[in-house]
């Protein structure tokens, strides 16, 4: 097919359909009408001789042929973008906030890392840290976050993501406590008196199901919904918590902690950024997420 025969402005819809799934949505994002961008998807499906987008009980579905777009499409923009870009990208005026969303933990492992980067190189970048369960992926998608630091699980077409950072599992407790000083066997540590950070407060965790798979089972007497508490729960008491050793290497810095290596096997916590596709190119976006993972590199 001839360019001469293409209206490239198509792809700037395209682009945006694929990605929203929703033709109000797109005209909204392009500032376009809705029937403008109804008009332009019936070009598309007619250039591409496929549907694109379908109907279904939750709103609009792409066909094969459009994910397949999707990722060409990507790659055709991205190279474009750089064509006319006439330099380097320089973050050192830009006056914005970023908002990252993420746990407490998070808070403590990357946070002043991440900040003394920005600082140094963007002043002008303010931060908004939110602390949040169960919703992170929706304040994504509905643009009131920029970045998600967290355990990511499969995300989805929406969604990009990089590791981050990966920390094994140890068991803390007071230097006081009873095990203080020995090698904890699998039967100790199932028979301690466990507190857990739990998002809903209710269900097995993975070590449960790990210990039940042993023939264990433990007991939780304390179930929190944050990190924070966890030094200043354990002295002066027999919990033991589960909790990512480079979160616990900090508390033993600042408390009367112990941390001892766990007698089962468990897969390490591994850390993730996580951002919607819509910023997946934008300049700022793309250099303020370089300068995350460069930071937690350096942990």
């Amino acid at each position: 097919m001839s360019l001469r025969n293409i209206d490239l402005n198509l792809l700037v819809v395209l682009e945006a359909l694929l990605e929203e799934c929703h033709i109000t949505r797109t005209a909204q994002r392009l500032n376009m009408s809705q029937p403008a961008v109804s008009r332009a998807l019936g070009r598309l499906r007619q250039q591409f001789d496929d549907p694109l987008l379908l109907r279904s009980n939750e709103g609009y579905q792409l066909t094969p042929v459009a994910r397949s777009l999707r990722l060409k499409l990507d790659t055709l923009m991205t190279g474009v973008e750089a064509f006319y870009d006439s330099g380097c990208y320089n973050p050192s005026s830009a006056e914005i906030e970023i908002t990252i969303v993420t746990m407490d933990d998070c808070l403590s492992l990357f946070l002043p890392a991440i900040y003394k980067r920005l600082q140094q190189q963007a002043p002008g970048i303010k931060l908004k840290l939110g602390c949040q369960w169960g919703s992170t992926l929706e304040s994504l998608e509905e643009g009131k976050a920029d970045f998600l630091i967290e355990a990511v699980p499969d995300l989805g077409s929406s969604f990009h993501s990089v590791p981050l950072y990966s920390s094994p599992w140890v068991a803390v407790m007071s230097a006081d406590h009873p095990l203080a000083l020995k090698k904890l066997s699998v039967k100790q540590y199932a028979a301690c008196k466990h507190g857990m950070v739990s998002v809903t407060g209710t269900g097995p965790s993975l070590i449960d199901k790990i210990l039940e798979r042993q023939g264990y089972q433990r007991v939780v007497d304390l179930r929190i919904p944050h990190f924070v508490a966890i030094p200043n729960l354990l002295l002066g008491t027999d919990l033991v918590f589960t909790i990512p050793k480079a979160l616990a290497d900090q508390y033993a810095q600042q408390s009367d902690i112990v941390c001892k290596p766990l007698p089962i096997k468990v897969p390490p916590l591994r850390y993730s950024l996580a951002w919607h596709h819509r910023n997946h190119r934008d300049q700022l976006h793309t250099w303020v997420r370089g300068q995350i993972m460069e930071a937690c590199s350096d942990l």
